[in-house]
């Protein structure tokens, strides 16, 4: 088990570093467990909850299965179904593991994530350090360490990571960082860097996740206090966070971050096909790109063009459309939900909908509430980006809502048939 957990920690720890050693881990975790499996004849009589599978990634994996069949663009479809094959296999494998080997593979995996997170951050803001100092005469730090330059796509291009899924990682650590075991000092430095690293990182929706993280928590805490009576308490907590609140949004809101924020959000929010992003650049706005889609979308709206039918479509509409710059750069709909309406029409709307709200929902009624929030702020960046179609968010998603949803599922009366034949009974 150990070589296992080992490989578990790796592949998260790789996450916010390196995408391809992850994967090569990822390969590692499946192989391993299956040879476990092998060995140990781990068969289930009886008990399993196979409907758990029907909450985890494997609907996503059959309705890619399903949108291969009719598709347009066959030659294509292998590509997307080699992608997401992780959708299937891992679920399948970790089904057989009991509930105090999840336990372990969460632990290792929540910490990977984390140290990788934290490395990933020093990394990056070291290297965003020296470009800075090196474009300077002397040392002194003003406020366009936040601007074009220094942030979003111009941070994370040193590991070659998107922003919004690399600031997910960050998100993620934050959220579960009560799970690391850390002295108080050390857990407050933590929680400074990877608010720094989300801060650099720049990406809206990523903010978005970070408000309700922080609203949830200091709602937590003032709920504590009202029900302690500690009233003096709550006040001096309300206009400490409020203040704290005020004065970031004033700084924030004086950089390129705020300007990105506000100012790029109402461009995007434009229904013309061409709208001015600042002084120097033209583009698409993503309103008129979703225009385009909801065009595709109504010509096909029960199960939609098929699993590899969305970048060439979208182009082909983007054209007619004059959202010259949109086709050229090879855009997809920038939104999961729209993404799968395009490929599976309604039938992929409902896959993906209920996915998201049967693991919310469950974690809530298991009182897991950060894997409430998790499963939540997914849900809004796949509003904004199409998260479950990149190989960043796909093993992401595979690996932690599985193991998430399996450590929290009701599973009762398992039995594992061993090499000495005895049976073992877990709850």
């Amino acid at each position: 088990m150990r070589y296992l957990t080992a490989f578990c920690f790796l592949f998260a720890f790789m996450l916010p570093l390196y995408t391809g050693l992850s994967n090569f881990f990822l390969v590692s975790i499946l192989l391993f467990s299956f040879y476990k499996h092998v060995k140990n004849r781990k068969v289930i009589l009886k008990g399993i909850k196979w409907n758990i599978l029907l909450l985890s990634t494997v609907p996503l994996f059959i309705l890619h299965l399903f949108g291969a069949i009719y598709t347009d663009y066959s030659s294509d479809s292998f590509h997307y179904l080699e992608k997401t094959i992780s959708f299937l296999l891992v679920p399948l494998v970790f089904i057989y593991f009991c509930p105090l080997e999840l336990r372990k593979i969460k632990g290792m995996l929540l910490k990977g994530l984390f140290y990788g997170s934290i490395v990933s951050i020093l990394y990056l803001t070291a290297f965003n350090l020296y470009r800075y100092f090196s474009s300077q005469d002397s040392l002194h730090i003003g406020y366009d360490i936040l601007g074009y330059y220094h942030t979003y796509i111009h941070f994370t291009r040193p590991i070659d990571q998107h922003p919004t899924y690399l600031g997910v990682y960050y998100l993620t650590a934050l959220l579960f960082l009560k799970h690391i075991n850390l002295k108080k000092q050390i857990k407050n430095l933590a929680i400074i860097l990877l608010c720094l690293g989300i801060l650099l990182v720049n990406s809206r929706v990523v903010f978005i996740g970070l408000f309700i993280l922080v609203f949830f928590k200091a709602l937590q805490k003032a709920l504590k206090y009202i029900r302690l009576k500690k009233i003096k308490k709550l006040v001096l907590f309300t206009v400490v966070f409020g203040g704290i609140l005020i004065l970031s949004i004033n700084i924030i809101s004086s950089t390129y971050i705020g300007d990105r924020f506000i100012n790029i959000a109402r461009f995007e929010m434009l229904t013309t096909p061409e709208g001015k992003v600042n002084s120097r650049t033209h583009s698409n706005p993503r309103f008129s790109r979703y225009i385009s889609a909801f065009k595709l979308i109504k010509e096909k709206p029960i199960i939609g063009y098929g699993v590899a039918d969305e970048y060439p479509r979208l182009k082909e509409q983007f054209k007619k459309d004059g959202l010259f710059y949109a086709a050229e750069e090879g855009y997809n709909a920038h939104n999961q939900f729209i993404g799968f309406a395009i490929r599976f029409g309604a039938i992929g709307l409902l896959v993906l909908s209920f996915f998201l709200i049967s693991n919310i929902r469950l974690a809530i009624v298991t009182k897991e509430f950060n894997y409430a929030l998790l499963g939540l702020i997914i849900t809004c960046v796949s509003l904004t980006e199409n998260y479950f179609d990149r190989n960043f968010g796909i093993t992401f998603i595979a690996m932690f809502f599985t193991v998430f949803l399996y450590s929290i599922f009701p599973k009762k009366h398992i039995t594992l048939l061993e090499r000495s034949k005895e049976s073992i009974s877990l709850f």
